[in-house]
């Protein structure tokens, strides 16, 4: 099964100081296949991993070994149609990060996995199926 991952639930999933227990069963058997990300995905992983060096939860060799695996994934990043993000943005209060997961589900007929609550909300309203 393929499906846009956002940093939540990655993030969630990678950290051992994260409660991993909603993030490691819907992560584990999209590792199999490709799974879909904007563009942004990656630099929200790195904030997420400095963000976490700065309080002390990761060293960084932790950030390292992170981004390293991330490398070796199938994960395809794409690029959604910005004024698409901006509209959908607009009509949903998301913020245009988050609204490019959302563009991204619509363009591609995907299912989001997400933990976070206002994404998965409006998701669901769209109509798009979310993992978690």
């Amino acid at each position: 099964m393929s499906a846009v991952i956002d940093a939540s639930i990655m993030v969630s999933y990678l950290m051992n100081d994260e409660d991993s227990s909603l993030s490691v069963p819907v992560i584990t058997p999209l590792l199999g296949s490709p799974t879909h990300v904007p563009s942004l995905w990656v630099y929200e992983m790195a904030s997420a991993f400095r963000i976490a060096e700065k309080r002390e939860r990761i060293t960084s060799d932790d950030t390292r070994q992170y981004l390293s695996y991330l490398k070796i994934l199938m994960i395809d990043h794409h690029h959604p149609d910005s004024q698409e993000i901006v509209d959908i943005a607009r009509q949903t209060g998301l913020s245009i990060y988050d609204a490019s997961y959302i563009s991204l589900c619509l363009q591609e007929d995907l299912p989001l996995a997400t933990l976070d609550k206002q994404m998965r909300k409006v998701a669901e309203e769209l109509g798009i199926k979310v993992l978690v």
